[in-house]
Order: structure tokens, then C-alpha cells, then sequence
């Protein structure tokens, strides 16, 4: 009722999962069992009626739990970058991410996460729910054996990632300044390891929290997966351009760009994803690197002749579709429209970051010759939008005004 699901609903929920009993049948031996736990198995109501569960867990959670949480601050705008850490604003804090049972919390400490840790399972475990954390031999927990010396008898699924400063900020950076980093030891002879990435919702979380470890991630499976059609499709002389490029951007593309909407990209980025891509049309078009290179073929043409857009492209499309729905979120009540006009209160450390979402999404809008301060206006029109990105390009009443030219110097005969 809390989350608007109407009253009848609900109880029509009650009513199906009063009396629920199961079958089961062993060697002949038939038993019917009346379930109290969960739903009924393969129900489609299981789902959506975890996300309510998981959502009650978390903010009972937060009700409950008194630690530092990472603070941001944000204003109603959509400036993205090169704003001044002591701007006002409204400060807000994020302490928790949720998808179905994938959940990542964040603590700003190792105090904090030794101290918490055993509390959120402890939460869990009264809701029912169990975190998977690894499992030791009894001597390491009671500190007589030390961990680095032998194998786990499990290991955790469970993982804890240590989020480092910029390296130049460190008189030891390979030791992080002698930062703790080894297991969390928890009661009853359990731990979660500490390491430096770590796969979520199919991205990668990186220690010093740049997307090259994800970007080669997705390379990776994105080539496997071109690998696998390869003979029987895109190198093949009876399949059509046509068929190539449907099944090329329908599987391939999809599975190497996933998640690149959040992906902060570099040049050198760029040039991985770029030779990817250049690998892919030359077998598509049957040409060889020396080929391309005595006749000189570029990529572009193969992309040309293939119909197929350059990476830059889909790759500024995907980020601009994603920042056209973020764009249209509730500000007041959306948490991912909040963050995408937020910074961090406190002054940056010396030296620039290699490069932030704010500026990687310029380079999407530059790319669609969108003006950087009107594009919020075109986003507000689905429909209008969503044709940009299908055309490639930004209406005209959308685009940059052209530079005005330089002063004209002053005719010679005025000067002294």
C-alpha cells in the first residue's frame, strides 16, 4: 500500500498466496506440503513482488542504521562540469543501489565497513534473506592461522571494493599508504575479500573508478561474440550486406556497447573500441589489413559500403538517448536526474581527472551538433528526440551558434 499498489490488489496477493500447497512426488511416494515461504515457483508474480520485498529490506536499513554516507550536492540545472566544489546547492546522499537482488552499498571508511558489515546481514537474516559471504577454517577465524597462508574452504560471492584516491596523492602508492586491505572477518568463521574491480550489472567497477577495465570487458565479448558468426555469416558470400549489418548491430553492437552510457571515455578508449570495429568490417568485406593498406580502403568506406555507422556515433547515440530519459525524470523524486547535474562538495586534488561523464557527454552532444546549453529543451520532446538521434544530427534551432568573427583591425592610415 506504502509503494501505490491499490487495496484490492493486495488482497488478491494475500488471497493467492494464503494456502498454497506443493506436490511432491519421490520414487512414488506422493506428499503435498503446504508452502509458507516465497512464491509459487515460476511465478511471474515473483519478481516484481521481490523488488517490494528488497525495497522494504533496504529502507527499514536505512531507518535503522546511523554511519558516514558518501555526499553529493546538486542543483536543478544541467550543468555537468566545471562547477566550483563550493557552489551551493542541495546536498544529498546515496548510500545504497538496488536491481532485483544485486545490491552494492557504499561506506566511506574500513572502520565503517568492519562495523556494518555483520549488521547487514544480521538485517538480512531477519527478513529471511541470507548475503553469501566465503567460509574459513576455524583456526583462521580464531586467529590462530593467518589467511594469506592457506585456502578458503568457500569462497564469497560477497565482494568489497576499495575505492582509492588518485595515486599521485599517495607517498606509497602501491600500498595505498599502508591501507588495510585484507579480508572482512566475520562472526562464525565467515569473510568477503577486498579487491580492486568488480562486475556489476554487467559493467565492471574499477579501484580507481575509470571505465578501461569495462571497455575491455565488453571488447572482449563483443569480438567472442562476432567470432561466433563469423564463418557462417559475416565472412560468408551468400549472406547480404543487409543481413550482415541487421545482425551486426542487433547482437554484436549491443553486446559490445552495453553500458556504455555511463562510460566516461578517453581517447585511447575510443582507439580500442575503434580497432574493434575496423577488425569487424574488414572481415565483413572480406579485405585484409595489407589490402586496405595498398589500396588505401579506411574504415569510413567499409562502414559506408556496409551501412553500418562508426563506433563514435553509435556510441554518442546510446549516451544521448540515456541522457534524454534521464533528462525527462522528476527532479524532485528521481534519484539518477539529481545525479546528473551533482558534484562533490570538496576541493579536487591536484591534477585533472582523465576525464568525467559531464565531459564524455559533451562530446556526445558535439558529435550531434547539439548545442551544449539548449539540448535539455529538444530532450523535453520525446518525440523530437528520439528523431534526432534516428537522423544524426540536431535541428538547425538546435545547434551551436556560429563563433562571431574576430574584430577587423583598423585600417592603416588610422595608426600612429
Amino acid at each position: 500500500l506504502k509503494y501505490g499498489v491499490p487495496p484490492k490488489i493486495v488482497r488478491l496477493l494475500i488471497g493467492m498466496h494464503r494456502h498454497v500447497l506443493v506436490k511432491f512426488d519421490i520414487d512414488g511416494v506422493v506428499k503435498m506440503l503446504e508452502a509458507i515461504l516465497g512464491v509459487k515457483q515460476g511465478d511471474l508474480l515473483g519478481p516484481p513482488l521481490f523488488d517490494f520485498y528488497i525495497a522494504a529490506i533496504m529502507e527499514t536499513w536505512r531507518v535503522t542504521s546511523t554511519y558516514e554516507l558518501p555526499l553529493f550536492r546538486t542543483r536543478p540545472d544541467f550543468q555537468m562540469t566545471g562547477r566550483r566544489p563550493t557552489t551551493s546547492g542541495e546536498d544529498f546522499t546515496v548510500g545504497d543501489s538496488e536491481y532485483a537482488d544485486d545490491t552494492g552499498l557504499a561506506f566511506c571508511s574500513r572502520a565503517d565497513v568492519d562495523e556494518q558489515t555483520p549488521l547487514v546481514m544480521a538485517h538480512f537474516r531477519r527478513w529471511g534473506m541470507e548475503i553469501h559471504a566465503g567460509v574459513l577454517d576455524p583456526l583462521v577465524g580464531s586467529g590462530l592461522l593467518d589467511f594469506s597462508a592457506m585456502t578458503p574452504l568457500k569462497g564469497s560471492k560477497s565482494e568489497v571494493l576499495f575505492c582509492s584516491k588518485p595515486l599521485h596523492m599517495y607517498t606509497d602508492p602501491e600500498t595505498f599508504d599502508g591501507a588495510d586491505l585484507s579480508p572482512i572477518l566475520l562472526p562464525n568463521d565467515r569473510f568477503m575479500e577486498i579487491v580492486d574491480r568488480f562486475p556489476y550489472l554487467g559493467d565492471v567497477v574499477a579501484r580507481d573508478g575509470g571505465d578501461a577495465l569495462a571497455v575491455d570487458a565488453r571488447v572482449e565479448a563483443g569480438s567472442k561474440a562476432f567470432g561466433t558468426l563469423r564463418g557462417c555469416l559475416f565472412s560468408s558470400t551468400s549472406v547480404s550486406r543487409e543481413a550482415k549489418r541487421a545482425v551486426y548491430e542487433a547482437i554484436v553492437m549491443s553486446i559490445a556497447l552495453y553500458g556504455c552510457e555511463c562510460w566516461s571515455l578517453t581517447e585511447p578508449l575510443y582507439r580500442r573500441l575503434r580497432v574493434m570495429q575496423a577488425q569487424h568490417f574488414r572481415a565483413m568485406s572480406r579485405v585484409t589489413r595489407m589490402h586496405a593498406w595498398e589500396h588505401h580502403i579506411s574504415t569510413q568506406q567499409l562502414g559506408r559500403e556496409l551501412g553500418i555507422p562508426s563506433i563514435d556515433h553509435l556510441i554518442a547515440r546510446r549516451q544521448l538517448r540515456w541522457a534524454g530519459h534521464i533528462s525527462r525524470m522528476d527532479y524532485d523524486h528521481r534519484l539518477p536526474r539529481r545525479m546528473l547535474s551533482s558534484w562533490v562538495p570538496h576541493s579536487r586534488p591536484v591534477g585533472g581527472p582523465a576525464m568525467t561523464y559531464g565531459r564524455s557527454l559533451g562530446k556526445a552532444l558535439d558529435h550531434f551538433l547539439l548545442d551544449r546549453e539548449r539540448w535539455p529543451e529538444l530532450a523535453a520532446n520525446r518525440a523530437a528526440w528520439r528523431a534526432m538521434l534516428r537522423a544524426g544530427f540536431a535541428p538547425p534551432e538546435f545547434r551551436p551558434r556560429p563563433p562571431s568573427p574576430p574584430p577587423r583591425p583598423p585600417p592603416s592610415w588610422l595608426l600612429p
